[in-house]
């Protein structure tokens, strides 16, 4: 059987709340493939004021979960400066895997978000809508989860690619 070893992107978003225009507090993403997880990392903490001062929103019952997430110990970074020079150094950081797909717990909450805070400060979104893909989907499928999410933007897209390694290689019958 052959194997595509191409690398693959995962991405995780940290938020203060729900919605597509939830503020972002940080952004992990970190480049896999089969044989490795973490070839290539990016972190970066967002900005909140920029953002608060573009309508993006923040949820009492996200800020709750917070507070809740702090007193077990667990941070919840908050950067005060200017936000697109982190949205800049993420879409070059993307840039050098544009033709790569790129992961996310679930499509519908980390992609959407940074697909809006991109248009909020005028980014060019760099990836195509069609490399975008569901590692939920298939990590409940496989039952291939073998650590939790400890809310650290940059871990939590590890420990994802890392679930992702698993179920691909599942799949392939490797």
């Amino acid at each position: 059987m052959e194997v595509h070893n191409k690398p693959r992107l995962m991405m995780d978003i940290e938020t203060l709340g729900t919605g597509p225009k939830a503020v972002v507090t940080s952004i992990g993403v970190t480049v896999f493939n089969l044989d490795e997880n973490a070839l290539d990392t990016f972190y970066c903490e967002v900005p909140v004021q920029t953002q608060l001062d573009k309508g993006r929103k923040v949820t009492a019952s996200t800020i709750s979960w917070w507070f809740d997430q702090i007193k077990e110990g667990n941070e919840c970074p908050v950067n005060l400066d200017e936000t697109s020079g982190c949205l800049f150094e993420l879409a070059q950081f993307l840039d050098k895997y544009s033709d790569c797909e790129l992961w996310a717990h679930g499509t519908t909450f980390d992609i959407v978000i940074v697909e809006s805070l991109f248009e909020d400060f005028e980014v060019k979104v760099p990836w195509k809508f069609w490399n975008v893909m569901d590692c939920r989907t298939i990590t409940n499928l496989i039952d291939c989860r073998s650590k939790t999410n400890n809310h650290n933007a940059l871990d939590d897209a590890i420990n994802q690619a890392d679930w992702m390694r698993v179920a691909l290689l599942k799949l392939k019958g490797i």
